[in-house]
């Protein structure tokens, strides 16, 4: 029968050392090192110091709480050291975006969110102003009408024209013109020699 050892016992230590953004003191052997991630989490992360003195692999993981931020950013709940991104509201290009840190704490919002706009441009003698995305551009008529409407969509690409301008009632040269539609023809009965005859202005 094998009797009580004899001789000298040193013990074996894992060394200090620093993984990523993760620091481990020094270590007795066959002990496991645990920590409790930031905030109000009960989650935690460690890892084992064998009996040979070797570090094990990390083990456990963070996780950043679901909640909505200043900017009413939605944001679920996220494990950490990961990144998540979510598109722009309508009417913007380009994404919002959000570090999870390895602790479980979230970072600033990366907004790389662009507005759409719609040039400005010429349509039929018309000049339509810049415009941003949901917006609608008018023109006032000259005469009488509610004006001409165009909206910009929410990619930036101008819509169909909308609205309708109208020429005032006037008389001219002996006629009188009714008030027509922007775009058609006053028609006026009149007589040439005794005869009735609809002539066009």
């Amino acid at each position: 029968v094998w009797g009580e050892p004899v001789g000298c016992h040193e013990d074996v230590f894992c060394p200090e050392e620093t993984v990523g953004v993760l620091h481990f003191n020094r270590t007795l052997g066959g002990s496991t090192v645990m920590h409790m991630c930031h905030g109000d989490s009960s989650m935690s992360y460690g890892r084992l110091c064998g009996e040979n003195g070797v570090w094990s692999e990390v083990v456990g993981y963070c996780e950043c709480p679901a909640e909505e931020d200043a900017q009413h950013n939605k944001w679920p709940a996220t494990r950490g050291n990961e990144t998540y991104s979510q598109q722009c509201e309508t009417g913007y290009k380009g994404a919002v975006s959000r570090y999870c840190s390895f602790f479980g704490e979230w970072v600033e919002t990366l907004n790389t969110c662009e507005r759409y706009v719609c040039p400005a441009e010429e349509l039929d003698g018309i000049q339509w102003p810049e415009t941003l995305s949901l917006e609608t551009a008018t023109v006032a008529c000259s005469g009488a009408g509610e004006g001409l409407h165009r909206r910009c969509n929410e990619v930036g690409q101008w819509e169909a024209v909308t609205g309708g301008c109208a020429c005032a009632a006037e008389e001219a040269e002996g006629f009188a013109f009714p008030a027509t539609q922007g775009g058609a023809t006053a028609e006026v009965d009149v007589e040439v020699m005794g005869v009735p005859v609809t002539s066009f202005a």
